[in-house]
């Protein structure tokens, strides 16, 4: 059906540029106000919804982090010093030994030796025999060792004065201690050497007493030892205070005591010295046995 149209061509013409500028007005307005929401509006922020902790899960609590303390390093204790270095050893050449004679030509030089460490007093009271010294001394140790006196083979020659005794009532003897003085120059002589000096003279002769020994049947052992022994048997014999009585079943005088007359003949001639020179005597005997005991 057709639509009555009552307008003119003028009218419909003023319309249509109507529209016109109203459509640019209103892009003109939309652009304006598009432009200055940009310019003047701050933008809004929009809040981010708060978390809210899921009970489900167990919670671990977030401890602050805290730094380590750091503990300052030990101060380091001092080195100990150094201990010094010990002095150098000098090793001091020992003294040679003497030359020793032959054993036959020692006579002379044993001779020396004696007078020179023994007063001439001292000396003159006693005679030494005049041949094989260290022979005669070597061979009586041994034997001493074992108990037994061996007279043809003493150093010295013994005693001048003759064994004296005093008679009792009943036919028998006592030892007379005027018989003791008789044995005085040879503990005096004996005692007047200290042990340290004995065994320097016993070390100067050791080649030669060892040679003396070797020759005695003893090539493989000790004199020393022997010497040592025969100090033994001596120390043991008792010191008799008192009294002392004999018997002479025959040309020789024995002790009444069987205990004394079975003591060795080294033990019963320390009997027969006195108890003052016996003693005197196993002192000095105890003393050189320490030192023999101590090399």
């Amino acid at each position: 059906m057709q639509k009555n149209d009552n307008s003119s061509p003028t009218e419909s013409k003023s319309k249509i540029a109507l529209s016109v500028v109203a459509g640019l007005v209103i892009v003109a307005s939309a652009i304006y106000f598009m432009n200055s929401d940009s310019d003047e509006q701050e933008p809004v922020k929009t809040e981010q919804p708060a978390k809210i902790p899921d009970m489900s899960k167990p919670q671990i609590e977030e401890k602050p982090q805290v730094e380590p303390k750091v503990e300052p390093e030990p101060e380091p204790e001092p080195l100990p010093e150094p201990e010094p270095l010990p002095e150098p050893v000098v090793e001091v050449e020992k003294p040679k030994k003497p030359e020793l004679p032959p054993l036959q030509d020692s006579d002379p030089v044993v001779k020396a030796d004696l007078s020179q460490a023994y007063q001439q007093e001292s000396i003159s009271k006693i005679n030494f025999v005049n041949k094989d010294l260290l022979r005669n001394f070597v061979v009586f140790i041994d034997n001493a060792a074992r108990g037994d006196l061996l007279q043809s083979r003493s150093p010295v020659t013994p005693p001048k004065e003759k064994f004296k005794v005093q008679p009792t009532d009943d036919g028998d003897y006592l030892l007379d201690p005027a018989s003791y003085q008789r044995y005085t120059p040879y503990v005096n002589l004996f005692t007047q050497l200290d042990s340290a000096t004995m065994l320097d003279y016993l070390n100067k002769y050791q080649p030669l007493i060892n040679e003396v020994y070797e020759e005695i049947g003893y090539p493989n052992s000790s004199f020393k030892q022997t010497l040592i022994r025969a100090i033994d048997d001596a120390l043991a014999a008792p010191v008799i205070e008192g009294d002392i009585k004999l018997v002479a079943p025959s040309a020789m005088y024995k002790f009444a005591d069987p205990e004394l007359e079975s003591l060795s003949d080294l033990q019963k001639m320390m009997i027969r010295m006195g108890p003052d020179n016996q003693l005197k005597i196993q002192a000095a005997l105890k003393r050189l046995k320490d030192q023999l005991n101590q090399e």
